[in-house]
């Protein structure tokens, strides 16, 4: 009987820690993550270059004046237009209309700016 008592708290024990751990995943403070970018698309760079945001948390969050930027070679700093909305679990993609992004050794940052 211990033993079968013993295996039940095992258990228990490992659910418990697995839904802590999936609790304390890190998420930015508003939750909005870049989920994916393409820096060297199939035929031209410009207007097809991309990045993905994905907002996974569970409340709507503006992102509004936040911006999304290049890190190597010419900086570019790309402002999202003020009273954008993302939903929970929503996804967008941003798009410049030229070429933004090398192809190798670049960085993707979105900040979320306080004005």
């Amino acid at each position: 009987m211990k033993i079968k008592s013993l295996r039940y708290s095992i258990i228990l024990a490992a659910i418990v820690l697995t839904a802590i751990g999936i609790a304390c995943i890190y998420l930015p403070p508003s939750g909005v993550i870049i989920y994916a970018f393409d820096q060297n698309p199939a035929g031209i760079d410009e207007s097809n270059e991309c990045v993905s945001f994905h907002n996974p948390s569970n409340e709507s969050v503006d992102i509004g004046n936040w911006t999304f930027e290049s890190t190597h070679g010419t900086t570019v700093i790309e402002w999202i237009a003020k009273g954008t909305t993302r939903y929970p679990g929503a996804y967008c993609a941003g798009t410049p209309f030229y070429r933004w992004l090398d192809n190798s050794e670049e960085a993707i940052i979105i900040r979320h700016l306080k004005r």
